[in-house]
Formats: structure tokens, C-alpha cells, sequence
């Protein structure tokens, strides 16, 4: 039985005052191979209590265990939020920058992330009850063998381009990761690549898998997921310029984007979950400002330039706890671990000897005190000790 002691955890900051419909997911990888973690990073949201240029309403933030049935079930999209204003312009952080905006071709991490949701909207997406859901999607529906998933989607939804949400879009966008040398490694080694996407009828697609599997749609939930315009894509592919400027389906729509500076997203005046269930899109706009000092985000969250931010920067969460009251804070380390990977297949990595020497030698205490500034835990396992799947106590 392993002994659990501090596990490492940063922080990131997403604040804001907003009441807006829109689910944002986290990030996460998985890699084979051997490695030596060294800490987990944790997701933070935080939010002032004072509006700033905002509505000033909090947000809600859902989160949900990685769990699925064998089939999904319909979510409700219905949300009303007591008291929520319409109008301002929410102001986030970003403690990094994305290469672009394009999910079947760019590589979504934290910040594309937070901007590419506003824009797209996934498949599926957690439920309250912490399974995933159908989100664009009306229905998911595995096969009894596994070896295919069936995904309907929602009738008369369109991207902001006037382009139908329709089976044709989901092929075109799945073409195109499965053709992209990078996003193709985390969805070819799933799909029978002889015929991974069959149509069934214009608002249904069949994916076939390599094995059997009754989860896939976990994996609709993120960028795998985010169905982006087929007409963007055919131009963004020949003006690649145009994956700074994304085209979805989602409640913002893109208004300008200068790469390390700010992008700019205003509100969808049609946004179809507005048509359909009366949910309302609050904000009338969402600015991003990346910045990888994070201390120099808090502080400008602290000065009111700033209505919140993400971080995994142990001195800014410490500044911002250091606030007190000030503002809405969520901290979670239950994301992915830092650690160093090892290519056990060439020299001199593929020696376990080597391995456990750079094991053995690697000062991971001082780390975890130096770095972790207290405010890390120390990671044995991929799970926290409050996870359900954490079985080492």
C-alpha cells in the first residue's frame, strides 16, 4: 500500500463575474510510456466580488467525475440564473497563449480551451450527475458489441456562418483530425480507420471503432468533440491565418484576436439554445489577456484590470488567498500530474537501470518545497486521496 503524503497542486485562475450559458471543460492527456511524476495541477476559479465592467453576477461552475453509461441521456439546457443583468464585458486572464483556434488542427490546452469554448460547443458534455451528456448532440448511442457509436444531433442548429450542424459537418470535421498528423494521434489508434464515420440519415452518423468501446462519447466531450464550421475549415485550410478566427456554434462569436495580446468574442444575438430553451447569454463580450507572469495577473486582478484569471503559479495563488474575501476562489488539483517523461524505447532510457537512477537522483522533496511554495501536493498516483478511484489507502 503506497504512502500518500503532499500532493502537488497549481492553480488556475478563471474568474469572473458572468452569468452566461456556457460549460467549460478542462484539459487533460494521457501518454503511454514511463515517467516520474513530480505533482498535479489543479484547475481554480476565481472570481472578485465586485463587477468591475461586468453585470455582476457569479457564475456557476459545474465539474463532474470521469464516469459514463453505456448510453447518454438527454441534459437539460435549460439554466436561469436569479438577479443576472445583461450587459458588460467580462476580462480574463490567460496564463499562456494558443497556437490557434482550430480544433482539427490546433493543440488545445488550458487557454484554447477557455477561448474555444465561447465559441464551440461540444457533442457531449458532463451532467450534473458527472456523466456525459448529450450537448449538440441529441442522443449517443453505443452499439451492443461496441464497435460503433451512434450520435445523433439536435435538428436545426446552425454555425454562425449560416452552415448547417448537420452529419456532413461531423464527417468533415472528423476527416480533418483524423488528416492532421498531431490531433490524429489521439483519435486514429480508437477508430477502424477503413471506414471511421459512416452517415446514417442527415442528422445521424454512425463512428466505427478499432475495439470495442461504449464510451466514446467521453471523448466527444472535449476538442475531439467541438464541431466547427465546414465552410471555415475548407477556407482556413487554404488560408491558415484563419485558425486564429474560429467559427462554431457556441453563444460568442469571434470579433478580433491579436496572438499575445487580446481576443476579443461577442455575444451570438442567434444563438440557438437562446431560440430553443430561453437561456440567455448575459455578457455582451469576453476579453482574453495572456500573460505567463501570473503574479502580474493578480495583481491586476487586484487593481480591477482584470475581472479574473487562470493560474497554476503557487505564488499567485497565494496572493490571491492572501485577499481573503476579496474573491470567488475554486481550487482543484484533481488534473493531470507534472512529470518528466522517459523514451523507454531508445538508450539509454530503455536500461530500467538508468530509469531508476534518475529516479532515485531527482531531489523531488526540495522540488516540492521549493516550487510548490506550500501551496502543492505531492502526487504518487494519477488520483488524490478524495478521489473515488484512489485506491492506495
Amino acid at each position: 500500500m503506497a504512502k500518500r503524503s503532499k500532493r502537488v497542486l497549481g492553480l488556475k485562475l478563471v474568474a469572473g463575474l458572468l452569468a452566461m450559458s456556457l460549460v467549460a471543460a478542462a484539459c487533460g492527456s494521457s501518454n503511454p510510456g514511463s515517467s516520474t511524476a513530480v505533482g498535479a495541477s489543479s484547475t481554480t476559479t476565481v472570481a472578485s466580488t465586485t463587477s468591475g465592467s461586468n453585470a455582476g453576477t457569479t457564475a456557476t461552475t459545474t465539474t463532474a467525475k470521469d464516469n459514463s453509461p453505456a448510453e447518454s441521456t438527454q441534459v437539460d439546457l435549460t439554466r436561469t440564473i436569479k438577479g443576472a443583468k445583461s450587459g458588460g464585458t467580462l476580462r480574463l486572464g490567460l496564463e499562456a497563449e494558443a497556437d490557434g483556434l482550430n480544433p482539427t488542427v490546433n493543440r488545445f490546452a488550458a487557454a484554447a480551451y477557455q477561448m474555444g469554448y465561447t465559441v464551440f460547443e461540444p457533442l457531449f458534455a458532463w451532467g450534473a450527475n458527472g456523466e456525459p451528456t448529450p450537448y449538440l448532440a441529441e442522443s449517443g448511442t453505443p452499439s451492443d458489441d461496441g464497435m460503433s457509436y451512434t450520435v445523433r444531433l439536435r435538428p436545426n442548429i446552425t454555425f454562425t456562418d449560416g452552415t448547417p450542424l448537420n452529419a456532413d459537418a461531423i464527417i468533415t470535421n472528423f476527416e480533418a483530425q483524423i488528416a492532421d498528423p498531431v490531433i490524429s494521434l489521439a483519435i486514429k489508434p480508437v477508430l477502424n480507420l477503413d471506414k471511421p464515420i459512416e452517415k446514417i440519415d442527415d442528422l445521424t452518423v454512425q463512428l466505427n471503432m478499432s475495439m470495442p468501446n461504449k464510451q466514446f462519447n467521453t471523448a466527444l466531450i472535449g476538442q475531439l468533440g467541438m464541431p466547427a464550421s465546414p465552410k471555415w475549415l475548407a477556407a482556413a485550410k487554404d488560408d491558415q491565418s484563419l485558425n486564429q478566427l474560429p467559427v462554431g456554434t457556441g453563444p460568442f462569436m469571434i470579433k478580433s484576436r491579436t496572438q499575445d495580446s487580446v481576443t476579443k468574442f461577442v455575444r451570438n444575438p442567434d444563438w440557438w439554445q437562446t431560440r430553443d430553451n430561453g437561456t440567455q447569454v448575459y455578457l455582451d463580450a469576453i476579453e482574453f489577456y495572456p500573460n505567463t507572469d501570473s503574479q502580474t495577473s493578480a495583481g491586476q486582478l487586484i487593481g480591477g484590470d482584470l475581472d479574473g484569471f487562470h493560474t497554476t503559479n503557487p505564488d499567485a495563488i497565494a496572493t490571491i488567498r492572501d485577499e481573503g474575501d476579496a474573491f470567488i476562489r475554486i481550487e482543484d488539483d484533481q488534473g493531470d500530474e507534472s512529470f518528466a517523461m522517459m523514451n523507454t524505447a531508445k538508450p539509454p532510457f530503455d536500461d530500467i537501470r538508468v530509469r531508476q537512477a534518475i529516479t532515485f537522483a531527482t531531489p523531488r522533496q526540495n522540488y516540492i518545497k521549493f516550487a510548490g511554495a506550500g501551496i502543492l501536493r505531492e502526487a504518487d498516483t494519477m488520483f488524490t486521496p478524495e478521489s473515488p478511484w484512489d485506491n492506495t489507502s
